[in-house]
């Protein structure tokens, strides 16, 4: 199971993917998608660039729904992935660096003890 937070410039998704692991003679082990959950809420991380706490908010609210959709027994190994989209780079330094910190400390306080954050300033949201 890998959950993928998505923070674009027009809404904040969370994308919850269960996979299954399946032997194929010419690929060797693959991966296929066995299951897809995506929830997704209006407001885009920048637009709380005044109110950073309505951020950790809202990206408290989906982290609830991975809470809930995936196993207790497999929360330490699921992987939580942040990607942050160009909505962010419209931002000055200071206020970007603050709602940066909001979801960090967000993430510091959920259950999932392999995170994997990164960070994509470019190309556009999906």
């Amino acid at each position: 199971v890998d959950c993928l937070l998505n923070v674009g410039s027009i809404g904040t998704r969370i994308h919850i993917y269960e996979f299954r692991a399946t032997t194929d003679n010419e690929n060797g082990d693959t991966f296929v998608l066995k299951d897809e959950i995506f929830r997704e809420r209006k407001s885009g991380l920048s637009s709380f660039a005044d109110h950073v706490y309505k951020s950790e908010e809202q990206i408290n609210d989906l982290l609830k729904i991975a809470d809930q959709e995936v196993s207790r027994f497999k929360h330490r190994n699921t992987p939580l992935v942040l990607r942050a989209t160009a909505g962010l780079r419209l931002l000055n330094e200071t206020k970007e660096k603050l709602l940066l910190e909001g979801v960090s400390n967000t993430f510091g306080e959920q259950f999932y003890g392999s995170r994997i954050a990164t960070l994509d300033l470019g190309g556009g949201s999906t």
